[in-house]
């Protein structure tokens, strides 16, 4: 887990809102949210903005090096999932 008190990239902040993160990333702002959460990376509170906002470049370094942060080819349902793409089936 990263800790929190550190800026795991020595470039400067890229900060974006959760719903940007969540955009850039290809995952939903309920996912940053708890990943957040769970304290892998730090949230910020912006003068002058609403929300919060987080650091891209912690996101991508704690997505890297956080085995519950990996992309895996199955998504959330695990390898044993049986999921069908109907649209591909009737092409």
């Amino acid at each position: 887990m990263a800790d929190p008190s550190t800026t795991t990239s020595s470039t400067a902040p890229r900060l974006a809102s959760i719903r940007d993160a969540a955009e850039h990333l290809g995952v939903s702002t309920a996912t940053v949210r708890n990943w957040l959460g769970k304290g892998y990376f730090r949230g910020f509170k912006v003068p002058a903005r609403r929300g919060i906002h987080v650091d891209l470049n912690e996101v991508l370094d704690a997505r890297q090096t956080t085995p519950g942060m990996q992309s895996t080819p199955y998504g959330r349902y695990g390898e044993n999932a049986r999921i069908v793409d109907l649209g591909e089936a009737t092409r």
